[in-house]
């Protein structure tokens, strides 16, 4: 505690001593009994030992900060008047008002107009009585936790004993979203500890687009200091109560996780047209049964040892769209659950992971999985630059083995009767009842893989990139040079009948070139202790494919090696079926085009300070 006085005490000697630089012609500063002063007028009068302070005034009294327009101290009776824009600032809380009458000695005092802030919690009022160092009485009171004001929900009652660390007893509340009553309590109890506690937490009260108003309770958990819980009943007004559950933890600073799980009988979602379109009559009820179970766990040992489990299930695909604000990515195209083990060395990494997806871009809300493609495994080996040999050259190497599943390997591919579109087979043949979400929207199968027209899904590939650098050197005073030289090799097994490998090779050479340009402002470095740099730092990088080989297979589609099938800026999509390159498993898969030029510019600002003369 005695340290966190001193570092506040510094804090605000120097906000003091920084401002009386700004203008010294009218600042005045002393220090008289105890109390450190800076303001523009002074007034002392030695018969009655009093005080008179006016114009920006800031004033430092043992563990106490005031800073007022006005400020009047009576030695002999111990007592400071504070008027104007008063704060009183200790470790322990804040205090604000437009009229404060302090005993600065016995922590007593009465506060007009004014607030109480500590942490998160703020009570404000008419009249607040200050008893002690953490105890408080508030007359016409409003009391809140929200960290914006104004406040989004608020407890107003006619009066309030407030205990800092303790509780808050609220006579006569109201409970206020924004300015708007919602219901009375006669009296209320409410924790102000700093500490988690157990105990029910603030209601909530909101509005959603489709499910109109909604109300929620929760209840919190303090289990222990390294792990707790809550759990929340969610009531809306469309569709019924939603149960959650969650539960976080950290063991340490690299080893931490939270699961959550929430269900509900949902009335309706059970009447919604995209939900009635694909189930059958008999199936159909007035109620339907959601819910969801999201995961993160990570453990790093000592032996350079991390594992990574990321769990996201759901009962339908449309769960992740109706409640957003538990997938704060319900827009991603599918769902990822994936482990990951790394073990790191000195200079390099190698990883094993398995990653599962639930595919998110089908209309029927109750689908199966059957067209997501998994990586079940991936094994990965990377190294940072090394120095090769006693040469002036370092080299890395990059290495992956991935194993894509699905349960069929292939997609059944049709067109449209001009031959111009390629869609993937339904049983109504329209390239758009996917896009369309028709319920009578089914894929078509023949059985029969087609190497012709189907796309390849499911495979093995091997990928190699060693990449050759040397230390960077300086055309000019102003630029250098960094050459790369890498090759890549690519091995591909595919389940098919025929065709069931296939490779691709190329050699890479980029060039990367920068500059920078860079001012230091510094004037008042000497009294603020602040420096500032901007840096201005241009680059352009230029990449050439020279040579590349690459074996004719449908998975590559009608692209030849010597051809540039995609541009930098080529993102994967549902329109790569109408592409020459056709659909790849990945970014890794694709070869851009061969010359390709990239400028960059860079505006960074970096603050230097002086702290203990460090």
């Amino acid at each position: 505690m005695r340290f966190g006085f001193l570092i506040l005490f510094l804090f605000i000697y120097a906000r003091a001593v920084f401002s009386q630089t700004s203008s010294p012609a009218f600042i005045s500063t002393a220090k008289i009994q105890g109390f450190t002063i800076s303001s523009q007028n002074l007034d002392r009068d030695l018969e009655s030992d009093t005080l008179s302070l006016s114009g920006d005034v800031k004033v430092i009294y043992q563990n106490q900060y005031f800073e007022a327009d006005q400020i009047d101290i009576e030695f002999k009776k111990k007592q400071a008047t504070l008027k104007g824009h008063v704060i009183v600032q200790t470790p322990a809380y804040q205090i604000g008002g437009q009229l404060i009458t302090l005993d600065y000695e016995s922590n007593q005092g009465i506060i007009y107009v004014g607030y109480v802030q500590s942490n998160n919690v703020r009570f404000q009022g008419d009249l607040i009585e200050k008893i002690n160092e953490s105890e408080f009485y508030v007359s016409n009171a409003d009391y809140t936790t929200c960290s914006n004001c104004p406040a989004t929900w608020s407890f107003e009652g006619s009066r309030i004993h407030a205990e800092l660390g303790g509780y808050a007893y609220i006579k006569s509340s109201t409970l206020k979203v924004g300015s708007v009553p919602v219901f009375w309590l006669p009296y209320l109890v409410v924790p102000l500890k700093s500490e988690r506690q157990t105990g029910l937490l603030a209601p909530e009260f909101g509005h959603d687009s489709k499910r109109n108003l909604f109300l929620s309770e929760e209840f919190f958990w303090a289990i222990s200091r390294s792990d707790d819980a809550t759990l929340k009943l969610k009531n809306y007004e469309l569709g019924g109560l939603k149960s959650i559950l969650e539960y976080r933890y950290v063991l340490n600073d690299d080893s931490f996780g939270y699961l959550k799980a929430s269900s509900m009988n949902d009335s309706f979602f059970a009447g919604e047209k995209r939900y009635l379109d694909y189930v059958s009559p008999e199936d159909k009820e007035n109620k339907v049964s959601r819910w969801a179970f999201k995961s993160y766990n990570q453990y790093t040992w000592p032996s350079k040892d991390k594992v990574q489990l990321n769990l996201s299930l759901v009962s339908d695909l449309q769960y992740p769209k109706d409640f957003y604000d538990e997938f704060k990515n319900y827009s991603d195209s599918s769902l990822e659950n994936r482990f990951t083990y790394t073990h790191f060395f000195d200079h390099s990494l190698i990883s094993v992971d398995t990653s599962y997806y639930k595919n998110l871009l089908q209309a029927n809300p109750l689908n199966d999985n059957k067209s997501s493609v998994h990586r079940m495994p991936e094994i990965r080996f990377d190294s940072t630059y090394k120095k090769l040999l006693e040469t002036p050259f370092y080299y890395k190497i990059e290495s992956s083995w991935v194993r894509f599943y699905r349960s069929k390997f292939y997609d059944d591919v049709s067109a449209n009767a001009l031959g111009n579109q390629n869609f993937i087979s339904n049983t109504s043949n329209d390239p758009t009842c996917e896009k369309n979400q028709s319920p009578n929207c089914q894929l078509a199968e023949d059985q029969v893989y087609n190497d012709n027209t189907d796309i390849i899904r499911s495979g093995k590939r091997f990928n190699l990139k060693t990449s050759l650098t040397t230390e960077t050197s300086s055309l000019s005073e102003l630029i250098n040079l960094t050459p790369t030289l890498s090759y890549n090799e690519s091995q591909y097994w595919f389940n098919t009948e025929n065709k069931t490998n296939s490779s691709r090779r190329f050699i890479q050479l980029d060039l990367n070139t920068r500059t920078k340009f860079y001012k230091i402002y510094d004037e008042n470095s000497s009294t603020t202790g602040t420096k500032y740099k901007n840096d201005i730092i241009p680059e352009v990088q230029y990449s050439w494919i020279p040579w590349i080989q690459q074996e004719e297979n449908p998975f590559f589609g009608d692209t030849l090696a010597t051809d540039s099938a995609y541009t930098s800026r080529g993102i994967i999509s549902d329109a790569d079926l109408n592409t020459k390159g056709g659909i790849l498993f990945d970014y890794e898969d694709r070869v851009y085009d061969r010359h390709i030029m990239t400028f960059s510019l860079l505006d960074r600002v970096v603050r230097k300070k002086l702290i203990d003369n460090s």
